[in-house]
């Protein structure tokens, strides 16, 4: 294991780790998408993964008195 691997590691087994969400990748989401023969067969484009991690990371939810927290820290 290299320290990537090891710094995941410790960060999941973290019990600061609340939640743990993964993106699929470019190709699995093209391939849900695009070339549908009952949607005229063409590809649709997609989101790169990184965007789709930061819209993800940019939603947030209501923690009351109007005030609102980030679902994900990207500190």
């Amino acid at each position: 294991m290299d320290s990537t691997d090891d710094n995941l590691h410790c960060s999941i087994a973290s019990s600061d780790t609340i939640l743990l969400v993964t993106v699929d990748s470019d190709a699995k989401i093209a391939a849900k998408k695009g070339n549908n023969p009952l949607k005229g067969n063409s590809p649709r484009p997609i989101y790169p993964r990184v965007a789709r991690a930061n819209r993800l990371a940019g939603h947030t939810f209501s923690v009351g008195d109007g005030f609102h927290r980030s679902v994900a820290d990207l500190e």
